[in-house]
């Protein structure tokens, strides 16, 4: 009923609603789903969709379509001739069903298969099954969302003005970092967040520095992925930066009366914080997904940090061929900002950047060094990089700053803001302090 419709003069103004909703792989039959995307190809050339330019537009491609007596006998069939625009809408709802359906029935027979084989442990096939079907959940959902009228969008949006305003909403929480908010204001829920940097320069530092103090002022849950190193490494470090006992000493346990009496005030600042870390070795993108929406459906909305994109396991069918890594990064940095849209939280994923800049004179990083994929580029709302020039040059003139480089910021400017960093405590701090 509904690949006749396309075709009747008389269903024209019915085209665009129902392209909206289905594609080609929606319907069953190979022949239906090339008829669909024929149809499709001719509207978007600014044509009428009909048999004969369908026939043709089929012909040209090289593609079956079943033949003019199939495309015939769809439009000679007599339940097609007498129906009403809604009996067409509905039918395009269950086409749309039916695919999904498909797609479940697909998604648990995948997962049959992997428990079969044993090819992954039991919780990591829990894990990419479950993300499968809110995947699935979450297209149904999307294909009967469909678009909004400007004037619908705009009243939300001063309601939430009107809100913030009225103190009962934020636009975005603050990193408490005042040089950083100062160039992006905080970090707004939906957003993907990329940090990057070389080895050495403090990423994770930064990470715990703003999750710690977002947790502090404003008691907001916070769900680290550590899939570089161990929970209590970032404990020690953590710790290190409330106390300002170096982390060596806290880790070799060289500390004296002084020390310990450090160790102690912070432990009653920071030892009740609503931080979270995770760092189950050889996390897919799959099982932190799954984990994430665990983790928010019990303790609501929260900041989620990944640390590092790059560390994210492929699956156990992954080749580790160059070309199949930089997909693989690039699908990581896809499915965080699915989360991000999902959940309504901000995601901050960490990131390596190329050795290549090893070599430029000018070592301050620039987009083309984001490392393994220019997905990451593409995806992410804000990317921040982070350099300190004494790294690389003994002698700086900047000994004990830290620039945090703005590159691309998708609502607002760039720019570079500075923070000072204490090398003992591996902290970050505001200069303004």
């Amino acid at each position: 009923m509904v690949l006749s419709a396309v075709l009747r003069p008389e269903k024209v103004h019915l085209l665009p609603a129902l392209m909206a909703e289905l594609a080609g792989t929606d319907f069953y039959l190979e022949a239906h789903a090339v008829m669909w995307d024929c149809a499709r190809a001719i509207a978007e050339l600014g044509q009428q969709v009909d048999a004969v330019k369908l026939l043709d537009y089929a012909s040209s491609k090289q593609l079956f379509v079943g033949g003019p007596e199939y495309v015939i006998a769809l439009l000679d069939d007599p339940l097609c001739q007498n129906s009403t625009d809604k009996t067409v809408t509905e039918a395009a709802t269950r086409v749309k069903d039916y695919s999904v359906t498909r797609l479940l029935d697909s998604t648990l027979k995948r997962g049959r298969e992997l428990c079969g084989t044993a090819a992954e442990p039991p919780q990591s096939i829990i894990a990419r099954v479950e993300d499968d079907l809110i995947n699935l959940k979450t297209m149904g959902a999307s294909a009967r969302r469909g678009p909004k009228k400007l004037v619908t969008i705009l009243d939300s949006l001063l309601e939430h003005i009107q809100n913030v305003q009225d103190g009962n909403a934020a636009l975005a929480l603050p990193t408490t970092f005042s040089a950083i908010d100062t160039l992006i204001d905080g970090l707004y829920d939906e957003d993907l967040i990329v940090v990057a940097a070389r080895p050495s320069m403090g990423k994770t530092s930064l990470l715990l520095g703003i999750a710690k103090k977002r947790a502090q002022v404003y008691r907001r849950p916070q769900l680290i992925f550590s899939c570089e190193s161990r929970d209590i490494s970032l404990a020690t470090r953590v710790l290190s930066s409330e106390s300002r006992v170096p982390s060596s000493d806290i880790r070799n346990a060289r500390l004296d009366g002084e020390a310990m009496n450090r160790i102690s005030d912070a432990l009653h600042q920071i030892g009740d914080l609503p931080v979270w870390i995770d760092d189950t070795p050889g996390l897919t993108i799959h099982e932190i997904r799954a984990r994430a929406r665990r983790f928010v459906a019990e303790h609501g909305k929260c900041d989620i940090w990944v640390d590092y994109l790059q560390k994210i396991a492929q699956g156990p069918d992954a080749k580790g061929r160059s070309s199949e890594r930089n997909e693989h990064v690039g699908e990581v940095s896809s499915a965080l900002k699915l989360l991000a849209r999902e959940l309504g939280v901000p995601v901050v994923a960490l990131s390596q950047l190329s050795r290549n800049l090893e070599s430029r004179a000018n070592k301050r990083p620039m987009m083309s060094d984001l490392r393994e994929s220019g997905q990451i580029e593409q995806d992410a709302d804000v990317i921040m990089f982070i350099y300190r020039d004494e790294v690389y040059n003994p002698d700086s003139k900047e000994p004990g700053i830290a620039e945090i480089i703005v590159a691309k910021q998708r609502e607002g400017a760039i720019g570079t803001a500075k923070l000072g960093w204490a090398s003992q405590s591996t902290t970050f701090y505001d200069l303004s302090i």
